[in-house]
């Protein structure tokens, strides 16, 4: 994919003017005819509007009887009747098939967001681009958006069609008339040019900004954080970072409105000047006798249509311009390089004994995160044997959720492999190789679904039921679902259900691991599962666990070194490296980092307790 370099645009306007129009005829075929035929309608309109002045005055210079005079003006009146209904018609029908294709490539952006590599969703740089493939598709400014575009592709060739044919005869009549009418205009025309690719290279800031306002404006006031802000007295930082980025905002916007301004005063002056020139001219040419009266009249009303028609195209071509910078944002998002195998010839994600679980490899794998300057993870090589208990510990920023997350294929290694059952993680289809992974990580998202749908992750036309209840079962949630009304079709979310329910962090917790279990990939990964759940609560998961675990290859992340005894193997991680491994006896007799870390919380939580006890009595 190209990139833009120095503020140039990575695809030339021509290229997206062709890009478009392939793009409406994809959705709407019949449109398109619509769109040509308006042109012509327009063309026509145009030149009876023009022609019933002079034969307003033929007719009274030529003492035309009154039959005559009803003929012909009567004909072109009720011929422009039919081609304005005509072309209202075309306009509003056009319109709304011109929709699908707004709603077609929303389509695509959609299926682009849900489906790019996690690492891309990440990324800042995509998501300023993602911001500005919506204001490509839906419009932030004049001549933005998808439909408009189209529309003044459609209405620059109107206009053409105009300016030849009605150019053609000012020429023949007086070639200065074409000449001057057509200069003036050009000047302006590139004045707005330099002011839109100025505004579009100023997009990544601008865009910027509009993100940290939509952020801001969404969320001081979500559910989430109303605790927070209420109890941190943080209302007025809120307004006043607000208010900050607003006034950074209406700069900007500042800046683009005065120099459009300036560029419109000055094409008010180029107006006045070109009009009044070319109608002296013209007088000059009746008084000299150079033109008969019929001619003046129809080349007075061509001069004040000539000039919107240059106006016309110019303008088009500006909003077009402008709107193909915007084009070339979406393009950019639409063609965003993808890491992954999407590909069909990939081998297919079966295990080589499903009865020994899979294995997994990590050979001499690295990560980076992107413009970073070393390494996250460093040199990982460690075997995992089918069906086997993995725990990786260690503390905070020591690099657990970002080698898991590698493992699932949210990220690529930057140096290194990762095998599954042998095969390389790379030559696996990327939603095959998902198939294989049940997870439950420490940030979660539940769409506003019923309680059955959050667990299946389906409609509700294709969820197991029964298997829906024997997972909230399995993970111990099952209780609880039996005391709601709606039960397993209690409805999640209170801010979008009326009558949703919003579960404790702990019920959350338990929900994830039922929809792990539903899954029932072959390999399950638990991130902090025990973070929200307080110690009893705690201690059955981990026996849960090591039930709902045999015959899966299974990797445990925790800080609560705890839970390492119902491992078979703890990998003890520090500064992106395994430093530790072994089992827990293993790593105590060692007496390293892992054993002084589970002597540190053992004195903890055996504190903890006197004090419970010494509060009892």
């Amino acid at each position: 994919m190209a990139s833009p370099k120095n503020g140039k645009p990575i695809y030339s306007m021509l290229h997206n003017v062709v890009f478009m129009l392939k793009i409406q005829s994809n959705y709407s075929k019949f449109s398109v005819f619509l769109y040509i035929l308006s042109i012509f309608i327009f063309t026509g309109l145009t030149f009876l509007e023009i022609r019933l002045p002079q034969v307003v005055v033929n007719c009274a210079t030529n003492n035309a009887t009154p039959y005559e005079v009803l003929l012909y003006i009567g004909s072109i009146g009720i011929a422009i009747i039919v081609l304005n209904m005509l072309n209202q018609w075309i306009n509003t029908y056009g319109s709304f098939l011109l929709s699908r294709v707004t709603i077609g490539l929303t389509a695509r952006k959609t299926q682009k967001v849900v489906n790019t590599d996690y690492e891309n969703i990440e990324s800042q740089h995509c998501r300023d681009i993602m911001q500005k493939a919506d204001e490509a598709l839906w419009g932030t400014g004049e001549g933005s958006g998808a439909e408009r575009m189209i529309k003044n592709i459609y209405s620059f060739f109107s206009n053409l069609i105009c300016f030849v044919l009605f150019g053609s005869f000012l020429f023949f009549v007086n070639p200065w008339l074409t000449i001057l009418l057509t200069i003036l205009p050009m000047i302006n025309y590139f004045m707005l040019i330099k002011i839109q690719r100025f505004q579009h290279s100023s997009n990544d800031y601008t865009s910027s900004l509009d993100r940290k306002l939509w952020y801001i404006a969404n969320h001081c006031g979500s559910f989430d954080g109303a605790k927070d802000v209420r109890i941190y007295g943080m209302n007025q930082w809120f307004v006043d970072i607000y208010r900050s980025l607003t006034k950074e905002r209406l700069s900007w916007s500042r800046k683009f409105a005065w120099k459009f301004f300036r560029a419109n005063i000055l094409e008010a002056v180029f107006l006045i000047i070109r009009d009044g020139l070319a109608y002296i001219l013209l007088i000059a040419m009746v008084l000299n006798g150079e033109i008969p009266l019929g001619n003046f009249v129809f080349c007075f009303t061509a001069i004040g249509s000539f000039a919107g028609w240059v106006g016309g195209i110019l303008n088009k071509v500006s909003a077009i311009n402008s709107a193909s910078l915007s084009i070339c944002d979406l393009r950019e998002f639409l063609e965003y390089p993808e890491k992954n195998n999407r590909g069909t010839t990939s081998v297919v994600a079966t295990p080589a004994n499903i009865e020994k679980g899979y294995c997994v490899d990590f050979e001499n794998m690295s990560f980076r995160y992107k413009e970073a300057e070393v390494d996250t993870l460093k040199n990982i090589n460690v075997h995992i044997k089918g069906g086997e208990k993995i725990a990786i510990v260690g503390l905070n920023g020591a690099g657990k959720t970002t080698l898991i997350k590698c493992l699932c294929g949210l990220y690529s290694c930057s140096s290194g492999n990762i095998k599954v059952n042998g095969i390389n993680k790379e030559d696996y289809n990327i939603y095959d190789y998902y198939r294989m992974f049940g997870t439950v990580f420490q940030d979660f998202y539940f769409l506003p679904v019923s309680i059955a749908e959050a667990v299946s992750g389906k409609d509700k036309d294709h969820t197991n039921l029964q298997r829906v209840k024997e997972c909230l079962e399995m993970a111990g949630l099952m209780e609880k679902i039996s005391t709601l009304d709606d039960g397993i079709y209690s409805m999640l979310n209170k801010q979008i259900n009326e009558d949703g329910i919003d579960l404790s962090g702990g019920e959350k917790q338990k929900l994830l691991l039922a929809r792990a279990l539903y899954k029932d990939a072959p390999i399950l990964i638990l991130d902090e599962p025990t973070a929200a759940l307080d110690p009893i609560a705690e201690n059955q998961m981990y026996e849960r666990y090591h039930i709902l675990t045999q015959k899966k290859t299974s990797f445990f992340i925790s800080h609560r070194l705890s839970s390492t005894r119902f491992c078979d193997r703890i990998l003890y991680m520090e500064n992106g490296k395994i430093i530790e491994m072994g089992s827990h006896e293993e790593l105590m007799r060692l007496g390293g980092k892992y054993a002084e870390l589970f002597e540190l919380q053992s004195r903890y939580y055996k504190t903890e307790v006197n004090r419970s006890g010494s509060t009892e009595r």
